[in-house]
């Protein structure tokens, strides 16, 4: 006859508690979000969208310029909604008595995401007015060509 095998472990345990409602750490998570998402626009995506039509740039079409300029903008406007939703969450965290680390990661990553988004915003508008005169050189270089009478 064979032994029984008793209770198996795992078995009629209940699952860990929830942990505690921690007040600002839904702000403290917008602010990692929006540093994240301003980071991923002003130094990933934006600069390829401008890199890949910097080409068609001198012919006229600079369009793609204006993306990333557009891009970078928002960029900076998440990095500066989620530096306010981390120093929000920061402070309500600190009174409650919780640990800010998390809030001094999305200040970082907002902060982090204005600087670059700040330097991109300045060069992409560098790199549309360029494309500008570049458009109406080329465009008074043909005039003057068309007009050359030999």
């Amino acid at each position: 006859m064979q032994p029984g095998y008793g209770q198996q472990p795992g078995y009629g345990m209940q699952p860990p508690p929830l942990p505690p409602n921690i007040p600002g750490k839904s702000k403290v998570m917008i602010s990692i979000i929006c540093g994240a998402a301003s980071l991923f626009l002003g130094v990933m995506l934006s600069p390829i969208i401008g890199a890949a039509t910097s080409t068609s740039a001198a012919l006229g079409g600079y369009g793609g310029y204006m993306t990333a300029l557009i891009l970078e903008i928002l960029g900076l406007i998440l990095a500066v909604v989620g530096l306010i939703a981390a120093i929000m969450g920061g402070k309500e965290m600190r009174m409650a008595g919780a640990p800010a680390g998390m809030a001094t990661a999305g200040l970082v990553l907002c902060i982090l995401g204005m600087v670059f988004c700040f330097i991109f915003t300045i060069g992409c508008a560098v790199c549309t007015c360029g494309a500008c005169q570049i458009n109406s050189a080329v465009t008074d270089l043909t005039d003057w060509a068309n007009n050359w009478s030999w």
